[in-house]
């Protein structure tokens, strides 16, 4: 969020080619990431901010921004699992993955961990692009090393999985773990909030 903050500051206080904050729009793919942003605008003061379209993908089906940020959320892998099973984020889910990325007329800016989005074929074809036309910068990343082959995006969570496991990034004894906090997933306790 603190990234996804400094380019929005970056890009209101750049003279040339100015972007007025009606331009920008920020995709996030959770509810309380959007609210969460939108809290940060307000208590930061940014100049503004209710002109700065910040929602889900669901919420830009049909628009465009001169400037699109997308914070993809997910730095572990820890719900990538119940992410895939309930169609949550931009994983393995194509239609979201597309309308994020075709929203933006001029610039986009991709905010997330390039060792997670690897793992989906899309964002993998997608990082690959940028990286070979100098489009990409951040932490250091190579999608070859420790390559594990990324499979056609047709498969079923099971593959996501075992790719997981290979990696490390799941045991076998998380899935009562999981199960737990899927539910909390499912019924988060801050949907009572007021």
């Amino acid at each position: 969020m603190t990234q996804v903050y400094d380019y929005l500051i970056k890009l209101l206080n750049t003279r040339k080619n100015r972007v007025t904050p009606a331009q920008i729009g920020i995709i996030s793919p959770y509810r309380k990431q959007v609210q969460k942003l939108r809290k940060l605008l307000t208590d930061k003061k940014v100049i503004g901010k209710e002109e700065i379209k910040i929602g889900s993908v669901e919420e830009f089906q049909g628009q465009e921004r001169r400037v699109i940020i997308i914070s993809t959320v997910r730095s572990n892998s820890e719900h990538l699992l119940e992410d895939e099973k309930f169609q949550l984020g931009f994983l393995r889910n194509p239609k979201r993955f597309n309308v994020a990325l075709t929203r933006a007329m001029s610039l986009l800016i991709v905010v997330g961990n390039p060792q997670i989005l690897h793992l989906d074929y899309y964002w993998n074809q997608f990082l690959n692009y940028c990286i070979d036309n100098g489009g990409y910068t951040g932490m250091k990343f190579d999608p070859t090393a420790d390559a594990i082959p990324i499979d056609d995006p047709g498969n079923p969570v099971d593959d996501l999985e075992a790719r997981m496991k290979r990696l490390g990034l799941l045991n076998t004894n998380e899935e009562e773990e999981n199960l737990s906090q899927l539910q909390a997933q499912v019924d988060p306790p801050w949907r009572d909030e007021q």
